[in-house]
């Protein structure tokens, strides 16, 4: 499954070898007289993680550009961000700014200026504030209920010191959903992104600590260690050759599907849906379990032929160790190579849910109504359309999210453009955490520049994400439909005769609801060791309805 991984989580550890690691690094300390044990060098165990971050290896620290919105106006003019938060510490007639405004006066700094036009020294004073200094300040407040004026003796922290000082007040809350807008990880000044505690790091191997061997690409550790046992402390070497051979195998086993550029300590979060799964069924290959059905929904999308050879032969290495996997996939060269075929048909959603064929891949050859053997027949035809006219350029410089090497690209709207390329190439950072990002943000996000925007009303952004966590969402509510159906059956002669309204006939309505299930068409059940199951309710036979809603028709129905 893809699913939303964890920010603790990374390739190493997903993929199982940096616990291998975790061992080898544990029984060296050992050797050298510490008493540390694998755990402790685990960043996600109290034993191990740097107690400043937790073993996140970052904090979450108030971003300037998240205050500081546009740079063309003045802070005391529309400069500074209209969020909530930001809003209380930044009010023109507020005791913070009557603060900020007596220190500018002090200086003789104008903060009246555009923000582009004040120097670095006042643009640091204006976030982070001038430290433990008591300014004396008159404060002029004038407030709905009263105006006057008060002295204060107070310090000014900056704008970003008082958002990262309500964060970590709030941390706890359910509601600081506007404050997490205005942060951004900043690397831990404690470890220094290790995760680790700091004296974890002096235990060595091959002259590399644990978070220095996790920094290599997938590659150059494999290369290190093929030539390690000459370079090796004879007292390590015992040590090590328990736990070399299985590093090794799991290396090459990601390198040969296609992911030796990968840092064994880049974070899950980064890599694209076809990376995350071939790390995964890494995993599941060095672990050499047996016996074991691993199911598989179209693990081709994304990667290129001789990636999907590479995942191929891994899953057939599965199948050697005495486990069965069963794919959901399209690719017919991947189809191929199957030793199983099943298709289902003979179209879709009412039109399917037979079994068309099931056999050995040729014998698909036979089955003439089969799209599986058309789609045979038509490999190699490509569809040529005629190119659309070109519309306004838009485009981006300096593209610098995860795999992007600071890359420019053109655009023009009114067309289709397709972004392609093999799986972990960059496809989805270059639009969603380029292009869609710098858009929410009104400004340049993993990029040097953004042009050409602005002749957009709105960008959206349709993955595929779930569209809703409630049981009672469905696709006729979600897009709208249903309420138009609600209209048609209100103006009913039955409604009418009945006294409902339109908001009567929702399935979420005090009037609408089959009161036994609550509108669901389903009786949860506790299994008390089991997970719950769900019953059709016998009430409303899973209409969701009461039988007042019911009893009203529209043509017959």
């Amino acid at each position: 499954k893809g699913g939303s991984p964890s920010i603790r989580s990374t390739v190493g550890t997903l993929w199982g070898v940096y616990d291998v690691f975790r061992l080898l690094y544990s029984r060296i300390a050992q050797q050298a007289g510490e008493n540390y044990t694998a755990q402790h060098f685990s960043f996600n165990h109290h034993l191990g993680a740097c107690p400043d971050c937790g073993g996140l290896g970052m904090k979450l620290k108030c971003d300037p550009d998240e205050v500081i919105v546009d740079r063309n106006k003045s802070i005391l003019d529309g400069a500074i961000s209209k969020n909530k938060f930001v809003g209380y510490y930044a009010d023109t007639n507020g005791q913070f700014m009557a603060t900020l405004k007596e220190v500018a006066k002090q200086q003789g700094w104008d903060i009246a200026c555009v923000w582009e036009q004040l120097s670095k020294e006042v643009k640091d004073v204006i976030l982070y504030g001038t430290g433990d200094k008591i300014w004396e300040v008159t404060w002029k407040f004038n407030t709905k209920s009263r105006v006057g004026t008060q002295l204060l003796n107070a310090k000014w922290l900056g704008l970003c010191t008082y958002i990262d000082d309500e964060y970590q007040r709030k941390l706890h809350n359910k509601n600081i959903k506007g404050l997490e807008d205005l942060m951004h990880r900043v690397e831990c000044p404690t470890c220094h992104g290790s995760r680790l505690k700091p004296q974890l790091l002096k235990t060595k191997f091959l002259n590399k600590n644990i978070q220095e061997i996790s920094q290599l690409s997938i590659e150059s550790c494999l290369a290190l260690i093929e030539h390690a046992e000459a370079r090796i402390d004879p007292r390590v070497l015992a040590i090590s050759k328990v736990v070399l051979p299985t590093v090794k195998e799991s290396l090459e086993t990601i390198v040969n599907l296609g992911l030796g550029y990968l840092n064994i300590d880049r974070a899950v979060t980064s890599l694209s849906g076809g990376e995350r799964q071939r790390v995964i069924l890494a995993g599941q290959l060095s672990s050499h379990l047996y016996g074991v059905i691993y199911v598989l929904d179209e693990p081709t999308i994304g990667l290129d032929e001789g990636q999907g050879v590479a995942l191929s032969t891994v899953l057939k290495k599965m199948v050697e160790n005495g486990n069965t996997v069963i794919v959901v996939e399209h690719d017919p060269s991947f189809i191929r190579s199957a030793d199983y075929l099943v298709e289902l048909g003979p179209g879709a959603g009412n039109l399917g849910g037979e079994v068309i064929y099931q056999g050995k891949v040729d014998g698909i050859d036979e089955i003439k109504n089969s799209v599986t053997h058309k789609m045979f027949q038509d490999e190699g035809f490509t569809r040529v359309k005629t190119q659309g006219e070109k519309g306004n350029h838009f485009g981006i410089k300096g593209a610098s999210a995860n795999n992007l090497k600071k890359i420019d690209i053109s655009f023009n709207s009114q067309q289709i453009t397709a972004i392609t390329g093999v799986s972990g190439s960059g496809k989805s950072s270059l639009i969603k955490n380029v292009l869609f990002r710098s858009w929410n943000k009104k400004r340049p996000v993993h990029c040097t520049s953004i042009s050409g925007m602005d002749q957009f009303e709105e960008v959206l952004l349709i993955d595929q994400g779930l569209l809703t966590q409630s049981r009672g969402s469905t696709p006729a509510s979600y897009t709208g439909i249903l309420e138009q159906i609600k209209t048609i059956f209100s103006k009913t002669a039955d409604a009418k005769a009945a006294g409902l309204k339109k908001a009567d006939f929702s399935y979420q309505s005090k009037k609408g609801k089959c009161t036994t299930c609550g509108g669901h068409g389903e009786l949860k059940i506790s299994m008390d060791f089991m997970s719950d199951i769900w019953l059709t309710c016998d009430r409303c036979k899973g209409m969701r309805y009461n039988d007042t809603i019911l009893a009203c028709s529209y043509k017959n129905r």
